[in-house]
């Protein structure tokens, strides 16, 4: 989880604007930001034997418009060899878009 921390912290426009599941209360960023956590076990099971494979995690970025931001966190994920699977919805309270990306790492 720490090297997931570390490849969307080196990404220059969520440099410093990532957190697992939330930040802190008193803590607010400007968007684009992201959260990730983990939902769920990734286990690979054969002949009645569960192998752990890892974690399946969500990312969550949160962008006012749709920009480059979604490409640079595509293009890191690639990089780094992760695969993803991609939903973007609109979070009307906050006047943004989600743009999640579901990950096993």
């Amino acid at each position: 989880m720490e090297q997931l921390f570390n490849l969307l912290n080196s990404i220059p426009a969520l440099a410093g604007k990532v957190a697992y599941y939330e930040f802190p209360q008193n803590e607010r960023h400007e968007m684009p930001y992201c959260c990730y956590y983990e939902y769920a076990s990734a286990v690979f099971g054969a002949d009645n034997v569960s192998y752990y494979a890892g974690h399946r995690v969500m990312i969550d970025l949160y962008i006012k418009s749709r920009s480059n931001v979604e490409k640079l966190v595509e293009d890191a994920l690639t990089s780094a060899e992760i695969y993803y699977e991609k939903s973007i919805d609109r979070d009307n309270d906050q006047h943004c878009y989600v743009v999640q990306y579901q990950v096993v790492v």
